[in-house]
């Protein structure tokens, strides 16, 4: 059965969909059943408002998922992250008005269809549907916020699921202020693909220390000494004991041979290799859960959270460019230009052939990612085009979820009538 809304688009005025009990999917979402209403929304409000005060806590309810869009909860410190984040795209969408993070959260994929939404129903968060979201880790904060989140659940998955050893290595090279970041980021990822992990010597590493995958990432800030891309590399070894120090000196000599060949060059300081859990998690223990304020802190964070996570001695991740290219530092917006082109189409973790099988883990775009569906939640309410181009024109699209998530209808209503979003 279909969804009863109206919607009032030329005079500004909203209406609220009540889902039908015989109601399932709609519009890319899972949606709970809910109790028919007469159509009158006038008459049905204060029923409407019964049902979202009963629904925001469910007793044995499924598994809760705290990593929705934004995170959004019931912490003020999650609202202010997920403000700035949104306020942080609109600085690149001026930056790069030619790319897809322009449109993310802002057009809608069905002209024809109000932009709805939702609110989930087992803990305080909302939501947007029948919007393009861009999926882009490298230019949109917003998308960044929940895709890295989703790669650190799978990623600290697969560590769990390990029963081997696992490693992590961390590669770096010299770099100078007057580098392109292209062309240091190019040096990097040639001299890992091509000669680190190919040939006889690969071959023969695997063999000796039990080496069944890996897994890549990259990370970039930008210093006193220019851009300095650098990647973290899992290795996971079916081996329970492994010489370490000779696993160190096989593996730094290799790098350190590779970049002399063209140019480069490292040193021990430089190169890392720690074991994981314990010793790899009193390294990546520093940064914490920066924006939502905690410090629970382990492997799968370090391997996943920038260009979200904060920069150490001084340097600018990509986001603090960003945010200071919003402040008026012209400067750190051409660099975060450059850094978007060098990073364009480029994947945050790579994993090697077979690996993620071979961990229990589905095999996900980051595209599917940002536009998987949430269970439990409901159609909180639907925006004409007039009145989301006023949400649009106000600069309010996080503080809307925001008082979705934590009110009422009536409260929803005053809030947007601020704005001059009327309800009839």
């Amino acid at each position: 059965m279909k969804a009863d809304y109206t919607i009032q688009g030329s005079n500004n005025q909203m209406s609220v969909q009540i889902l039908d009990e015989n109601m399932g999917n709609f519009g890319g979402f899972e949606s709970v059943q809910k109790p028919n209403f007469d159509p009158n929304l006038g008459q049905n409000l204060e029923k409407f408002n019964d049902i979202e005060k009963s629904v925001n806590v469910v007793p044995g309810g499924g598994e809760r998922d705290f990593s929705l869009l934004d995170n959004i909860t019931n912490k003020r410190s999650n609202y202010e992250n997920m403000t700035r984040r949104f306020s942080l795209q609109n600085s690149a969408r001026e930056l790069l008005p030619n790319e897809r993070v322009a449109g993310c959260l802002r057009s809608r994929i069905f002209a024809g269809r109000p932009v709805e939404v939702y609110k989930a129903l087992m803990f305080k968060a909302a939501f947007y549907a029948n919007l393009q979201t861009c999926g882009s880790i490298w230019s949109c904060p917003v998308c960044a916020s929940k895709i890295t989140e989703r790669r650190r659940l799978e990623l600290q998955q697969g560590v769990n699921n390990w029963r081997g050893r696992a490693l992590l290595l961390t590669l770096t090279l010299q770099h100078s202020v007057n580098d392109s970041l292209e062309v240091v980021l190019l040096a990097l990822l040639n001299t890992y693909s091509n000669k680190l992990i190919r040939g006889r010597f690969w071959v023969d590493l695997k063999r000796d220390f039990g080496l069944v995958g890996t897994i890549r990432t990259l990370e970039v800030t930008h210093g006193v000494n220019g851009w300095h891309p650098h990647g973290h590399v899992l290795l996971f070894s079916e081996h329970d004991k492994i010489d370490f120090e000779l696993l160190h000196k096989r593996l730094f000599e290799k790098w350190e041979y590779e970049l002399h060949a063209i140019g480069r060059y490292t040193n021990k300081k430089a190169f890392d290799l720690q074991y994981s859990n314990q010793a790899v998690a009193d390294y990546v223990a520093k940064w914490g859960l920066a924006d939502s304020g905690g410090n629970d802190w382990n492997i799968s964070h370090e391997m996943t959270k920038n260009p979200v996570k904060i920069a150490k001695n001084g340097g600018y991740t990509p986001f603090a460019l960003l945010e200071s290219s919003a402040g008026g530092n012209e400067a750190h917006g051409r660099l975060f230009q450059e850094y978007f082109r060098a990073f364009k189409g480029k994947r945050q973790l790579r994993y090697s052939r077979g690996l993620k099988e071979l961990l229990g883990l589905a095999d996900k775009s980051d595209e599917q990612i940002c536009n998987e569906k949430i269970e439990q939640s409901y159609l909180f309410m639907v925006l004409s085009r007039e009145q989301w181009r006023q949400v649009l024109g106000n600069d309010i699209r996080a503080e809307l979820l925001q008082q979705v998530a934590e009110g009422d209808i009536q409260s929803v209503v005053a809030y947007l009538s601020q704005f001059g979003i009327e309800w009839e």
